[in-house]
């Protein structure tokens, strides 16, 4: 219990930058888990103080639940923290805790769980609706990936067949749905089958691809325009 107190405060505070998302979202559903918890203390001191003679068989039975869950909790925050997991291995992580037959344990990481959900649904709509990546630390299992550097430079510089380098250069288009993004499988959540993430990625390039050539459209357009103002 002492180590998600201390966990808590530390996380839930505004993000600095370099903060993880789901760092600060695993420590949410932790908070809001334990609101019971504070409920359920608050309930027994009133009746602490109402009943002087309560005995003590009677917090035993309140907290009976908690004795279970807290444990449960700290070792979770603990395992996180030791591990350095990050970004979708956390989901990874509390999906795992999920398939447990104590239900209040079971119901608590649902909730946790549902909460670092809201993250990885912001992360999927912005990717596979506008194709942007809203990943500021690699928590997504979708990274840009690593350019390949310039080949046949040496061709130009030394007065080879420059056209053949030109029309190389003509089509920027065409490797962007291979190359500049890739899958992240250290980062896929266990639970999501491959095939899955696969089509994620396929998705978020092919709206990447229209954006581009829309705006390289727009832009003809714009430079057509001008000239046709300048002749009148």
């Amino acid at each position: 219990e002492a180590i998600v107190c201390q966990f808590i405060p530390l996380t839930v505070p505004p993000l600095l930058p370099g903060s993880s998302l789901y760092l600060k979202a695993l420590a949410l559903g932790v908070d809001t888990v334990l609101d019971s918890y504070r409920q359920t203390l608050v309930r027994v001191e009133q009746k602490c103080i109402s009943e002087p003679q309560l005995p003590l068989s009677h917090l035993q039975h309140q907290l009976e639940d908690y004795q279970q869950l807290l444990p449960s909790l700290d070792s979770c925050v603990k395992l996180v923290r030791r591990n350095k997991l990050c970004g979708c291995q956390i989901l990874s992580h509390l999906h795992q805790q999920c398939s447990t037959g104590i239900p209040i344990i079971q119901r608590a990481y649902e909730r946790v769980l549902a909460t670092c959900h809201g993250v990885l649904y912001k992360q999927l709509s912005a990717w596979m609706l506008h194709g942007l990546l809203l990943d500021y630390q690699g928590e997504f299992f979708i990274e840009a990936a690593r350019e390949a550097p310039a080949e046949d430079h040496g061709d130009q510089s030394e007065g080879g067949d420059g056209s053949e380098a030109k029309e190389g250069t003509v089509q920027p288009l065409e490797p962007k749905s291979t190359s500049l993004f890739r899958i992240e499988h250290s980062l896929v959540p266990s639970y999501i089958p491959l095939r899955v993430i696969e089509k994620i990625l396929f998705v978020g390039e092919a709206v990447q691809i229209f954006q581009s050539q829309a705006q390289a459209q727009h832009t003809h357009m714009g430079v057509g325009t001008m000239v046709l103002l300048r002749k009148l």
